[in-house]
């Protein structure tokens, strides 16, 4: 598949499939999100797959909202690696981190596994439940198979909408 139809078919899903992930193609996915750019290389993204279902029951009480994926990525990164220190006012890990979010939703989709971001989600409690020491969570992705085609993306805004030339 090509670079400009990848774009043009990642949306969020919001209804999976009960089937699980392959994880070979899990792990290619993650592979090619790897070649995300980090802050001076230090790569401080840490990853926690969820695949069982008492994990994933787990966190979805830390989710503001239900999704029906059976398997999630905590996305994260590593407190002690990153350049947090280098900014005034950015948190450089999760820069970094979430550089390999963007990578990582769509290295997924070219594998043909479908996610959502959820960002309303009690990073704290899944901190203490996932017992993250120096790594601190970010965001969750929902992954799966979607249940069914959802309907196409909302026109997306022009160039000259978002942009200005200086």
């Amino acid at each position: 598949m090509d670079f400009e139809k990848l774009l043009e078919i990642r949306h969020s899903t919001r209804q999976f499939t009960d089937k699980k992930v392959n994880e070979d193609d899990l792990k290619e996915a993650i592979r090619l999100a790897l070649t995300a750019p980090t802050s001076k290389n230090d790569q401080p993204q840490k990853l926690i797959v969820v695949l069982s279902d008492n994990k994933a029951n787990l966190l979805k009480k830390s989710l503001g909202q239900d999704y029906n994926a059976s398997n999630f990525l905590i996305i994260a990164y590593d407190e002690k690696n990153s350049r947090t220190r280098d900014y005034k006012n950015l948190n450089g890990g999760i820069l970094s981190t979430s550089i390999f979010a963007g990578f990582l939703t769509l290295t997924l989709q070219y594998k043909n596994i479908n996610s959502i971001w959820i960002g309303a989600s009690d990073l704290e409690q899944i901190k203490k439940d996932f017992d993250l020491k120096d790594v601190s969570p970010i965001g969750v992705l929902a992954i799966g198979y979607e249940e069914k085609e959802e309907l196409k993306q909302k026109k997306r805004k022009s160039v000259e909408e978002i942009t200005e030339f200086v």
